[in-house]
């Protein structure tokens, strides 16, 4: 399965949290909903006040298809079809649940020649489609380590394809991280474990340790082996 969404952190490991996600085949504008705790909107109406989210006990926030459509292209080539942007309709039709009898038009080019062929959603659904599980990614930062905090961020991010989780500080400035409100590495690295994700990328790290990276991933793989730096 190629991935819908594509995130990417915006700054380095070691500067303030900000993420893109780029979403795959879909390029026409569309609404942008917000979830967040109260008053969230009013922070993002002030530059998302990036100076006080600290204060913030719990931000993060997943983003989830509702299901992925496969499409084997060997299959399609085995019907005479290539792949091309009429895949965006059937994959549309597919997920509606669209009767067998849908009719379909692919269309794509040979050289400087426009190719057409006609068949039915069942057609294409029965040779070469499959619907599978969507994906999932979830993003944790300026997070305050207690017992609620936790158990929502887990509700949250639970079975995530990725997380993205800050590991801010090494355990044994826990004091600190709690102070701050900020999750050790260890403790990233047990909530990735608890919420059975599949891979985490650890990032807001403090300052203090930019000469010594390896040891926040080391201390988060002791607690979740599936860590990408």
């Amino acid at each position: 399965m190629r991935p819908i969404l594509q995130p990417s952190l915006v700054n380095g490991p070691f500067a303030d949290p900000a993420l893109f996600v780029d979403v795959l085949f879909e390029r026409r504008a569309r609404p942008l909903t917000l979830f967040g705790p109260a008053g969230f909107i009013e922070h993002a109406g002030h530059r998302l006040a990036s100076y006080t989210w600290n204060l913030v006990e719990n931000y993060g926030f997943a983003l989830q298809e509702a299901m992925h459509v496969n499409v084997w292209p060997n299959r399609l080539a085995e019907l005479g079809l290539v792949p091309g942007a009429w895949l965006r309709d059937a994959k549309r039709a597919f997920i509606a649940d669209a009767p067998d009898d849908t009719p379909l038009t692919a269309r794509w080019r040979e050289g400087d020649k426009l190719r057409e062929k006609r068949l039915s959603l069942g057609t294409l659904r029965q040779a070469a489609m499959q619907c599978v599980p969507g994906q999932k990614i979830a993003c944790v930062s300026d997070v305050a380590c207690h017992a609620d905090n936790l158990q929502g961020i887990i509700r949250l991010v639970a079975d995530a394809d990725l997380l993205l989780i800050e590991a801010t500080f090494l355990e044994c400035d826990a004091a600190e991280a709690r102070r701050k409100n900020h999750l050790t590495a260890r403790q990233a690295g047990s909530i990735a474990r608890d919420s059975r994700v599949r891979e985490i990328v650890p990032f807001h790290f403090s300052p203090r340790y930019a000469d010594c990276e390896a040891a926040l991933l080391r201390e988060a793989r002791a607690s979740f082996p599936g860590v990408t730096p």
